[in-house]
């Protein structure tokens, strides 16, 4: 009698099970035409503000405030580029001095840790900054480059699409939808701010203590930060390279180097950013950790910058559905959520 009265429930969860297989294999699949896909959905719903904004602010019809957007974001990722290939050029002007640093540090600690062991050691380190392994990693880099480029195409034609439709009214808009936007808008808006900050003390920190590409640091510091939990100590870790290699820096000049940032970022992750996100992403730590390999598994680079406002999106379309509360439940951080339009059914 009570497997009966269970059996509705028992079968919808069941079915949910499979479609979420079924979804999964779904998304592995059609990757190639999702990811820019999706990756234009995001973009879209962050730059329709801006959009907007010259629509209404500065009378400018919608296909020119498009085109002066994209023209924008276009500019600022080509100074990015330059500022790279400008950092990378300074590397391998300085490759001997870093070789030279490297041997060093072997002799002064390597070697005699190798002999209080009693383990071998080679005759000596390859050279890291040598002409050749330069030269690799610049293929790779122009490898990565061309496949980005390629996909940024594909963007690029579904992202003018999307910014194009003109927006609906707010009486005649869906609410999960609108639920979604305005979660990813605030994640976006919080996440930028947050990121902003991190670049601009990351790269001023480095350039007090005269590291030497403290403005690539600061940038590539913004960038990452987009990555939860683990963006923002490989952004911290990133120079360490460059600091231990320098010959002109003490213990306390690495010290201070990589300490600061690493401060800043327990300081902006762990206690600032969670009380800002949490009123409207609401989402439990584990969760967005489970997000960054699920996604990352599935879609690569662009699953692990995508991680946190798709697996919010879900939890909000889940919040919809009364026999996913207990999922729900599991998703969430255990925090009321503030701020964000529609609750989930009664």
């Amino acid at each position: 009698m009570e497997l009966d009265r269970n059996a509705p429930r028992i079968q919808a969860i069941c079915l949910m099970v499979l479609t979420a297989i079924a979804t999964g294999a779904a998304l592995a699949l059609l990757r190639d035409v999702l990811v820019p896909f999706v990756l234009a959905l995001f973009l879209g719903v962050a730059l329709e503000p801006v959009v907007d904004c010259m629509i209404h602010r500065l009378r400018m019809p919608r296909a020119i405030a498009v085109f002066a957007t994209l023209l924008l974001g276009a500019s600022l990722l080509v100074s990015f580029s330059l500022l790279v290939a400008s950092a990378f050029a300074t590397v391998s002007s300085e490759a001997p001095s870093y070789q030279q640093r490297l041997e060093t540090l072997r002799h002064a600690w390597v070697d005699p840790a190798l002999q209080y062991l009693h383990i071998p050691g080679d005759s000596g380190i390859q050279p890291l900054f040598d002409e050749q392994s330069l030269t690799k990693l610049l293929q790779l880099a122009t490898d990565a480059g061309l496949s980005i480029a390629s996909d940024g195409a594909l963007v690029l034609i579904f992202l003018v699409f999307l910014l194009l439709r003109p927006s609906a009214p707010p009486g005649q808009r869906n609410e999960t939808g609108q639920a979604i936007r305005d979660s990813i808008r605030h994640y976006v808006v919080v996440k930028s701010a947050i990121a902003v900050a991190t670049g601009v003390a990351v790269g001023v920190t480095l350039w007090l203590l005269d590291v030497e590409l403290a403005l690539a640091f600061g940038l590539i510091a913004f960038f990452l930060n987009y990555i939860p939990t683990v963006g923002a100590w490989v952004s911290t870790l990133l120079p360490a390279p460059i600091v231990l290699l320098n010959p002109a820096f003490d213990t306390t000049d690495v010290f201070l180097a990589l300490g600061i940032p690493g401060a800043l970022q327990i300081v902006l992750g762990n206690l600032v950013e969670p009380r800002v996100m949490s009123s409207s992403l609401d989402l439990n730590t584990v969760v967005v950790v489970f997000g960054l390999v699920f996604w990352g598994t599935l879609w690569g680079m662009v699953g692990v910058f995508l991680a946190v406002p798709l697996t919010a999106a879900i939890k909000i379309c889940l919040e919809r559905m009364q026999f996913a509360a207990p999922l729900v439940g599991m998703l969430g951080s255990g925090r009321p959520p503030r701020g964000r339009g529609g609750a989930p059914p009664d």
